[in-house]
């Protein structure tokens, strides 16, 4: 990896940290993390709620004024490159924690805390300790150009860690498990690729992202994908960051989640060219791209049927949102009816791998082609984007209704009649 880009990934680190430090100076009670405050509000309104009651409020500023040093990323990220030896850092983590233990379990209010409240305490402690325990290799080797490798942790180290109980929804509401996922994820996935750095932020994004649907679920990989995108997509190519978006797209009520991301990486996402405004017109054999067989094709080949285009791609978190209702769409047709129309769902990703994977995974019924440059052709300049072509190969309908919207059914039935 180049010096320079290590020193801008170590910078950003430690800016992150002084941040938080200014936000906790600001508001103790606070979660000292700007972006998540924009996105699990239900969290933040449970973790005020709490904070409200006195008992508890006034017990977590003393708490966290006696400690504050220690759930502080900043210093304690600073405090790892002059502890090289692990154990020594481990010990110093371990006493810390048992110091913060001892002290809210002898606490003289501990009896009229609420059962969530020791929760978010809980993992306050918990997550702190294992957060610091995992970025200590990862902070070190990103602060040294020289290194080439990321030092592996003894595996006893991680042994109380239990990979099966990492996604705590719950524990969002702390800071300390938000910064475990991101260096957790990030050991571990150095670990996969036997702890080698990376000279290419694509390779990065993509590893980390798989890493992370592996190792993560519900809202902690949400927040963990969405992170991934919001720190790092002004240094990344774009079809990694497509991939990933696309990764978060395919995670259960994921929109709040997604606008964050996608506003974010917008600048980084523009193609460098304007599509064109007015589309071409077709030549003899029709609109060409690539098949699922390797071969080229056009919709030359159903001459005769209607076509409902479906311009998509992986990245596009809408356009696969739309793509049940369009398979329900087409079971809604009778065998006569389907063969008058064919259903062409065109790609328009950058990758013709990432097509391929996703398609057999999807499982779509009808038929596939891949097109970087038809839609930009076509004009067509934001996806997802539905045509009808008629039976003579011409558009028809260059801005179609959706495959949710129910008056789809009824323009095409009205076609397939005729």
């Amino acid at each position: 990896m180049h010096k320079y880009t290590v020193l801008v990934f170590f910078l950003a680190l430690s800016m992150r940290g002084v941040c938080q430090n200014v936000a906790a100076q600001n508001d103790s009670l606070g979660t000292g993390d700007a972006f998540f405050e924009t996105l699990q509000t239900d969290l933040l309104q449970k973790r005020k709620a709490m904070l409200e009651v006195p008992d508890q409020r006034d017990f977590w500023k003393e708490f966290t004024e006696k400690f504050q040093t220690d759930f502080n990323t900043g210093i304690q990220h600073k405090k790892m490159l002059a502890v090289a030896n692990t154990d020594i850092w481990e010990i110093g983590l371990f006493k810390a924690r048992r110091q913060q233990a001892d002290f809210y379990k002898k606490h003289p209010k501990y009896s009229s805390l609420s059962d969530d409240f020791r929760a978010m305490v809980d993992n306050q402690i918990k997550w702190n300790y294992w957060h610091l325990v995992v970025a200590h290799p990862v902070v070190r080797a990103n602060a040294d150009a020289q290194l080439l490798k990321i030092y592996a942790l003894p595996p006893v180290m991680l042994d109380g860690l239990d990979p099966k109980k990492i996604s705590d929804p719950n524990a969002l509401m702390t800071e300390p498990y938000r910064q475990f996922l991101v260096y957790y994820l990030t050991y571990v996935n150095s670990r996969n690729r036997q702890f080698e750095k990376y000279k290419n932020w694509s390779l990065a994004m993509t590893d980390k992202a798989t890493t992370a649907t592996q190792s993560l679920s519900g809202a902690p990989l949400q927040y963990y994908l969405t992170r991934l995108l919001y720190d790092y997509c002004n240094v990344t190519p774009a079809e990694a960051i497509k991939q990933t978006i696309s990764k978060l797209a395919e995670t259960t009520d994921a929109d709040q989640y997604l606008a964050v991301a996608q506003s974010r990486c917008a600048d980084a996402l523009l193609k460098k060219e304007e599509p064109p405004k007015v589309a071409e017109k077709e030549d003899k054999t029709g609109y060409k791209m690539l098949g699922l067989d390797g071969k080229e094709f056009s919709t030359g080949r159903f001459k005769g049927k209607y076509i409902y285009l479906d311009f998509w791609a992986t990245w596009c978190g809408p356009c696969r949102k739309e793509m049940p209702a369009s398979q329900e769409l087409m079971g809604k047709l009778t065998e006569k009816q389907r063969r008058k129309i064919v259903f062409l769902y065109v790609s328009i990703d950058e990758s013709q791998e990432a097509w391929r994977k996703t398609l057999e995974a999807l499982k779509l019924q009808g038929e596939h082609g891949w097109s970087p440059e038809m839609g930009a052709r076509l004009g067509v300049e934001s996806i997802p984007r539905y045509l009808i072509i008629d039976k003579d190969g011409k558009i028809m309908n260059s801005n179609a209704k959706r495959p949710s919207d129910p008056a789809i059914l009824e323009e095409l039935l009205k076609l397939l009649e005729s």
